[in-house]
């Protein structure tokens, strides 16, 4: 530490000169500002330092701890034997290979109960739960439900039947979250009526009835926010640009023409109109900037002048 102290002070001293005595009072070492500049420097490199180390410390305490934890944790944890075990001895002996394709049990209505569920225990792998998530998924739901072993059957022990549940679920959940299938999105998502009303209200501070604008939405499953059932029509698309038009009549947006038209434009200007003057009345203006008369477009009621 010594060596390291006269180290830095000798990279600051070769920035500047000897620092100064006070004139009153007890005795303190001021620096100039050079010095000053390169102390804060080293000062900061230090506590950087030792920020890194905490870091690295805290970081390998953490690994250790989640390590042992996860050490922990694996040797309280029955294995798939164990979970094997437990099921050749209360679910093999009916939900096996055997008895489904009628090679033994007899002739009985539980015989042919279990030949109707196909359910082959001793066959499926523990291993790769996931590579048979549906079955799996079904003797979930019978052990969570208390429904096997059946009433008169053997069962094991409080708690037994509770374990293999939830190690099938862990290996289920974890299956899932590799093979995740989210769906084939829609292409392309409109926005029903009730989405639509909302959005004009946030970004406008408009209430507009969409109600009286627009047709009521389909839906799909009792949902109406559906992409695929959310259809875009050009009758629909109609509907939509006309309470555009609407919106924008109540809502009083600005409008900004870019571009000079060629020269026929003049900038650096701002035009301001009566309110719910029709958007249209613009279109008129800028058509006849281009030598195209017409006498209407949509809602428009005459030409912009001043454009």
């Amino acid at each position: 530490m010594d060596n390291r102290r006269r180290i830095q002070r000798g990279a600051c001293r070769r920035f500047s000169a000897r620092g100064s005595q006070p004139r009153h009072g007890s005795p303190r070492v001021s620096f100039p500002e050079p010095q000053r500049a390169c102390l804060a420097v080293v000062a900061r490199l230090a506590a950087g330092g030792l920020l890194v180390a905490g870091l690295l410390f805290t970081n390998a305490a953490r690994a250790t701890g989640a390590s042992s934890a996860a050490s922990q944790e694996t040797a309280a944890e029955p294995s798939a034997a164990a979970h094997r075990d437990v099921l050749d001895r209360y679910c093999v002996t009916c939900h096996n290979a055997r008895v489904v394709r009628g090679e033994s049990g007899g002739a009985s209505p539980l015989v042919a109960q279990l030949r109707a569920a196909g359910l082959t225990l001793d066959t499926l792998d523990l291993d790769a739960v996931g590579d048979r998530a549906e079955v799996w998924e079904r003797v979930v739901r019978k052990l969570r439900a208390g429904m096997m072993p059946p009433a008169g059957r053997p069962r094991p022990e409080s708690g037994v039947l509770d374990d293999l549940a939830a190690w099938l679920e862990g290996r289920l959940d974890a299956a899932a979250r590799r093979r995740s299938d989210p769906g084939r999105p829609a292409a392309v998502h409109r926005l029903n009526r009730a989405e639509y009303r909302n959005a004009v209200r946030d970004l406008l501070a408009v209430e507009v009835e969409v109600e009286d604008l627009l047709p009521a939405d389909d839906s799909s499953h009792g949902f109406d926010n559906v992409g695929v059932a959310l259809r875009l029509s050009e009758s629909l698309l109609e509907r939509y640009l006309a309470a555009a038009r609407r919106v924008s009549r109540l809502a009083d947006l600005p409008v900004a023409l870019v571009g000079g038209g060629a020269g026929r434009l003049a900038g650096n200007r701002h035009l301001r109109y009566p309110l719910h003057t029709p958007f249209m009345n613009l279109g008129l203006a800028l058509l006849e900037k281009v030598d195209v008369r017409v006498d209407r477009i949509a809602d428009s009621t005459g030409r912009l002048a001043g454009v």
